[in-house]
């Protein structure tokens, strides 16, 4: 078993921006400010990357980049390390996928995936440097989808029911790589669930390697958890 020594980088993995995420209220800037001032090292934006965004922009991808660009500066200035994610969803059904090991050529690609659905994404797209997670699968209105590297075990959203507890044995059950996050959208809630490692990696495509390796810790409210998992 893990102890916690030498885990020393704090990373979120799970937060949204607005105006790209319609529901959440804080945009790039006042994010990643409020991060930097909870002690964080590492900040993952993964805004919402679905059908819904279409209508909102003429150019979807840009929209979608322009805050994390935004971030990405403030984060230089704040000396947080910012890392690209999405939370992906198509029209099928409700179910969201957190996706990490990607850049601004995957944004622009898979906005013509949002019709075909995770399995002709999973065909497509699985590749040794991306990662993708299904987030809070047993959420309401939820489905657990096979065929995913990991599903998120603790969304520590305080407005949702994410049923941590069943994700966790599911998780287990099925050898999936954990996640954890804190599915930031309201000030108040930040870095409520962070994963520690002893690194903190360059970029998305590290972070991707991070979790990976299974070689992290969860910081849950400010407790350390020690995930166990199929060896």
């Amino acid at each position: 078993m893990k102890n916690a020594t030498g885990y020393k980088y704090k990373i979120e993995l799970h937060a949204h921006t607005s105006p790209v995420s319609e529901c959440a209220d804080i945009p790039p800037r006042g994010v990643v400010r409020r991060y930097a001032d909870a002690g964080v090292h590492g900040l993952t934006i993964t805004n919402h990357l679905w059908p819904g965004l279409l209508p909102r922009a003429r150019d979807a991808a840009e929209f979608y980049m322009d805050d994390f660009q935004t971030a990405r500066e403030e984060g230089r200035r704040l000396g947080v390390r910012m890392y690209l994610g999405a939370e992906l969803r198509f029209e099928e059904n409700a179910n969201d996928y957190l996706v990490y090991g990607i850049d601004g050529d995957w944004v622009r690609r898979v906005i013509d995936y949002f019709s075909l659905g995770i399995e002709r994404y999973l065909r497509d797209f699985r590749n040794d440097q991306s990662l993708i997670i299904q987030a809070h699968p047993f959420r309401n209105g939820m489905i657990p989808v096979p065929g995913t590297d990991g599903a998120e075990i603790f969304n520590m959203h305080p407005n949702h029911n994410s049923r941590n507890g069943i994700a966790s044995v599911y998780a287990n059950a099925h050898n999936l790589i954990p996640a954890a996050g804190t599915d930031f959208h309201h000030a108040g809630h930040e870095a409520l669930g962070l994963t520690l490692s002893k690194s903190l990696p360059v970029d998305s495509f590290g972070l991707a390697d991070l979790l990976r390796s299974r070689d992290y810790l969860f910081l849950l409210g400010g407790r350390v958890m020690i995930p166990e998992w199929k060896e």
